[in-house]
């Protein structure tokens, strides 16, 4: 036969505790990584870019600005762990880990 646990009042109240806290941090890395990782990628990627307009303005092509060089070094750099990373590569990311820790009330080291 199973046992079972009866939570008290307080046992439960913690419950809901951790449960609320761990849904508002799952949405405040949520929003940092949606705003300060993607959308700044994506930023970044399409200043890369060249805009230009078609005539009827129904649409936009994107020409590619992107180098070839930064093609290699980006598929390099997404296939590549970070434990193997060069130090100068690991610092950018270490940019940002600072940014989430700030991000999240805290203090980076």
């Amino acid at each position: 036969m199973d046992d079972y646990k009866i939570l008290s009042s307080d046992e439960t109240r913690e419950k809901e505790i951790a449960e609320d806290l761990k849904h508002e941090t799952r949405e405040y890395l949520a929003k940092f990584i949606h705003e300060d990782v993607w959308a700044h990628w994506m930023k970044y990627l399409f200043d890369q870019c060249i805009s230009v307009a078609h005539q009827d303005h129904k649409f936009v092509v994107m020409l590619s600005a992107i180098t070839e060089n930064n093609e290699m070094r980006w598929r390099r750099q997404m296939n590549t762990n970070y434990e193997d990373l060069p130090e100068s590569e690991k610092e950018s990311d270490r940019k940002l880990a600072d940014k989430l820790v700030k991000y999240m009330g805290g203090e980076a080291k």
